[in-house]
């Protein structure tokens, strides 16, 4: 692999110019992303296409453990050659707590949920729809109630329905998809679009649907997460 740092002095400079306008144009702040899912503009190889935004997959910015989202056309997602998924993008997130999940299509979906939402919900993501049936990926969302915002298209929805079969499978305490409106492909377009109001409102709705599926919600049991303390922001 080449290294741009000294073939080109200036990549990245030009890295970071380009992941700027990327993030910008799907509606998202740099500096949130950069606190919140260390986001960073580097180089990743010649190979790969060029300089770009990196997400470290585990949230340790480590140059073998990060997926390129900034891509050039004809190339989807961009992971270390011969690296096996073996974990939900944003993971980490998911140690020492019990909250609530939103689980997303790909990263671009998660990095928007990550900048906006609420404070005791994380966010996770598969990289595409053929994730959805790596049950071992979904072993962390035991015992939690989990939101599912698969893209709004046929591969989507079937996705979405093998998420909610694992999910169960593995012992989740309740699944619900979040409804994205059929105008709107996926939860970044829908952010575009309307602002943030709207997906949170629908979070909530889809929150309550899921624990209200189950029964299992007392109010008088400290322990349980209220719409109130999920929604606090």
């Amino acid at each position: 692999m080449t290294d741009w740092k000294i073939e080109k002095p200036d990549a990245d400079e030009k890295g970071c110019g380009i992941a700027h306008q990327w993030i910008q144009k799907r509606g998202l702040n740099w500096d949130i992303l950069e606190e919140k899912a260390h986001i960073r503009a580097v180089y990743v190889g010649r190979d790969y296409g060029g300089v770009g935004v990196a997400v470290p997959m585990f949230g340790v910015p480590r140059q073998n453990e990060i997926i390129r989202i900034c891509r050039p056309k004809n190339i989807r997602y961009l992971n270390p050659a011969g690296k096996k998924i073996e974990s939900l993008f944003n993971a980490q997130v998911l140690n020492n707590n019990d909250n609530p999940v939103i689980i997303t299509e790909g990263i671009t979906d998660a990095l928007t949920m990550i900048q906006i939402k609420p404070l005791a919900m994380e966010v996770v993501s598969i990289p595409g729809t053929l994730h959805a049936g790596n049950v071992e990926l979904f072993e962390k969302l035991a015992g939690r109630v989990v939101l599912i915002a698969m893209d709004n298209d046929e591969p989507g929805e079937k996705a979405a329905n093998e998420l909610i079969k694992n999910l169960h499978f593995v012992g989740a305490k309740a699944v619900q998809k979040i409804n994205i409106p059929p105008q709107f492909n996926d939860i970044n377009e829908w952010f575009i679009n309307t602002g943030e109001t709207d997906i949170l409102i629908e979070v909530m709705t889809s929150y309550a649907r899921a624990v209200d599926s189950k029964k299992k919600i007392s109010y008088e049991n400290s322990n349980e997460k209220t719409a109130h303390v999920i929604f606090t922001r």
